[in-house]
């Protein structure tokens, strides 16, 4: 790897401790998801490892449609002979090790509740989500507050269940609150800066851990704790043009991608810039048009969209690329993508692609296009995309300028199924 000299702004937090801003070779973290080799099926265990039952999709959302599909899973260790949502009995195929129902909606808020039959007895309402309904796609509202003015990026924050939005016209990072969609201010250019530097330019790519927060803003990178707003200038690595960034669970790896084809790594206390990967460093395929990057931290590989229709593979230890995926015949053929975001549960990448979203296996590299029911049937103008425990989160947003313009629109994609729900209108 080769380390660039570029110089640091105030330094920044470093929670886990990390003292070697060049290696990214260093063991998976404890707290990074465990790996998992599961096809892009309905596999996947509850989050916790003491609940009973948990849903899987949807989570607290808005839909148009008369009817929902509700997926879950039990724990390993119950022998559950049914569950029953909102009435309706769910099929299986693993003795309910994982379960689907599929729910008819009323107007108005349903309180979906789920039922579960097992060796322990009946648990009534051992989960439920709440799902409203509107009479249109058009009529759909949820939550309520301010919106980005130009909402440029989304990240999920996890340690505190919700949406992180970067608005690049009124110059700051709001969030939306996945339970209730309220939306808030949490940093813009009326916030303290902290040490050299000036506040806002034009925030876009953002990386989130709990309460603090990195950003890419006129290719400099700012670090950002969100308790209060106040900013600093964490790397500077101008004229690379860096465009996406991305964090590891634990915080300790920040890895950025420019448009001069290089993965560079930021050091989270320094703002020290190492280069990672680029057309000198590693071999293979050439990168060309670097414009989106998506990050598996349990195989330490980055996927890279460039011009056209291949995705490469980059050992973020060696720097060696490979052609991950190419369309053949049969599949569908990237034309035109714009966003990636990656899920380590399901096994995929998801990239939004002339106003449709193609799902790759991470392990065959085979391609399929979401269907699914619900809202927002053919995305038209998607900004933003991240990974949430649920699915992918698309932010989809049309300003003035670019026609008629439409109200800013937070959506949730079932993984395996393609249901697609709103989280925030």
């Amino acid at each position: 790897m080769k380390t660039k000299s570029f110089s640091s702004g105030a330094e920044g937090s470093n929670p886990a401790g990390d003292t070697d801003p060049g290696d990214v070779t260093d063991p998976p973290d404890e707290d990074d998801p465990p790996e998992d080799t599961d096809p892009p099926e309905d596999t996947e265990p509850p989050e916790s490892s003491t609940a009973p039952l948990s849903i899987s999709f949807p989570p607290a959302g808005a839909s148009s449609e008369s009817h929902i599909v509700v997926r879950g899973a039990t724990r390993a260790d119950l022998t559950v002979t049914q569950v029953r949502v909102a009435g309706v009995t769910a099929t299986t195929s693993n003795a309910f090790r994982t379960w689907r129902a599929d729910v008819p909606l009323q107007i108005g808020v349903n309180n979906l509740r789920v039922d579960m039959t097992s060796s322990s007895g009946v648990q009534n309402g051992i989960a439920s989500v709440a799902i409203e309904r509107f009479a249109t796609d058009s009529a759909i509202r949820r939550g309520s507050g301010v919106w980005a003015g130009r909402l440029m990026g989304i990240t999920y924050d996890l340690q505190n269940d919700r949406i992180l939005i970067t608005d690049s016209d009124n110059d700051g990072i709001s969030e939306m609150r996945m339970d209730t969609a309220a939306r808030q201010v949490l940093s813009d250019v009326g916030s303290v800066i902290v040490g050299p530097g000036t506040t806002y330019s034009q925030p876009i790519s953002i990386a989130a851990d709990g309460n603090s927060c990195v950003v890419i803003d006129s290719d400099r990178v700012l670090s950002v704790d969100l308790s209060n707003g106040n900013l600093s200038v964490l790397s500077d690595p101008d004229p690379l043009e860096i465009s996406h960034i991305q964090r590891s669970p634990s915080g300790q790896t920040i890895l950025a991608l420019s448009y001069s084809n290089l993965i560079l790594k930021i050091h989270p206390a320094t703002g020290a810039v190492t280069t990672v990967a680029s057309n000198s460093i590693g071999s293979g395929p050439n990168f060309h048009n670097s414009g989106g990057m998506a990050v598996s931290w349990v195989s330490n590989t980055a996927y890279v969209m460039g011009y056209g229709d291949r995705i490469l593979a980059v050992d973020l230890t060696t720097g060696n690329r490979r052609i991950f995926s190419e369309a053949i015949s049969g599949e569908p053929a990237l034309s035109d993508p714009g966003r990636i975001t990656l899920d380590e549960k399901t096994q995929q990448l998801f990239i939004y692609d002339n106003a449709r979203l193609v799902a790759i296996h991470l392990s065959t590299g085979r391609r399929r296009v979401m269907g699914g029911t619900g809202t927002m049937s053919g995305y038209t103008s998607v900004k933003a995309i991240a990974m949430s425990p649920y699915g992918p989160v698309l932010a989809e947003y049309v300003p003035s300028y670019e026609g008629t313009p439409r109200t800013p629109t937070l959506i949730v994609v079932d993984p395996i199924e393609g249901t697609r729900l709103v989280l925030g209108r």
